[in-house]
């Protein structure tokens, strides 16, 4: 079950790349971000203020939420400002790192050592994955060095968010963490001047996906999930995110893949069912 709804949160993640390219060439980035956070917060915040509002305003959730929603914010803004200067295909490669930067972390910060198996399987996904993404003849520019922050930022809360649900009310610091995200985004769109929101039907609906699906949904249940299962195997299976956006790229877009890309594709398979085979032993 919880691998199932993790697969799921990667479908839609999955489709999101071609979403936020396409939205933010007319509207703020941190517009962008600060609107889908704010759809994410409201619901999940007035619900937890009438079911549990002890939880909800104890203040070890508001400092452990806020610490989320800071890296929350980093990573959205980051990720959508980066899309702006380099290719989805770029985007996709440097944020899928993220699988080699979760078992860095867990290593240097909570020495949490890695066996063969882990190793192997992230090689062979972050082998498929540059096969399936990477663009060769695009040069490394401004837009992939801004979404390397967005690749660590990922990981660090993706490990800060597993360590924190098992201590904390779940739902709390969700909450928080979309309210923090969205005020820090706010004030980035202040800071920028509040400019380049060409609002129409497309990119409203754009951002109501990105808020509901792409934001409440997708990371209630990537924090919610980690009570039962370790930081790795959710990095490992959001890797598979690469591999949904070629699917959505061809059903949408009519994209296909070449001789690289469709081995990249079976790579990121091969490594991520290896992983599962020996978690399973």
């Amino acid at each position: 079950m919880h691998t199932g709804l993790l697969v799921l949160v990667t479908v839609v993640w999955g489709s999101t790349f071609v979403v936020i390219k396409d939205t933010v060439s007319s509207v703020n980035p941190f517009f962008i971000v600060f609107t889908r956070c704010l759809l994410a917060a409201l619901p999940i915040f007035l619900l937890q203020t009438f079911k549990n509002p002890d939880s909800l305003f104890s203040k070890m959730v508001m400092i452990r939420g806020g610490i989320l929603g800071i890296l929350l914010a980093a990573t959205h803004i980051t990720q959508t400002i980066g899309l702006q200067y380099t290719s989805t295909g770029h985007s996709a490669f440097i944020t899928g790192s993220a699988v080699v930067f979760v078992p860095m972390i867990l290593l240097l910060v909570f020495r949490k050592r890695l066996n063969l198996s882990d190793i192997l399987s992230m090689c062979i996904i972050l082998t498929g994955l540059f096969l399936l993404t990477y663009d060769v003849e695009t040069r490394i520019n401004i837009g992939d060095l801004i979404t390397l922050i967005t690749a660590v930022s990922c990981a660090l809360h993706l490990v800060i968010s597993g360590r924190f649900v098992k201590k904390t009310d779940a739902a709390g610091i969700i909450a928080w963490q979309f309210a923090i995200a969205g005020l820090a985004s706010f004030l980035g769109f202040l800071a920028s001047g509040p400019s380049g929101i060409s609002l129409t039907v497309k990119s409203v609906g754009a951002i109501i996906y990105l808020g509901l699906l792409g934001t409440l949904f997708c990371y209630f249940i990537m924090v919610w999930v980690q009570q039962y299962v370790s930081s790795m195997l959710v990095v490992i299976i959001f890797s598979l995110e690469p591999v949904f956006a070629s699917i959505f790229g061809f059903l949408i877009l009519g994209e296909t893949l070449n001789g690289s890309e469709f081995v990249g594709a079976v790579l990121v398979l091969v490594g991520v069912l290896l992983y599962q085979l020996y978690r399973n032993q």
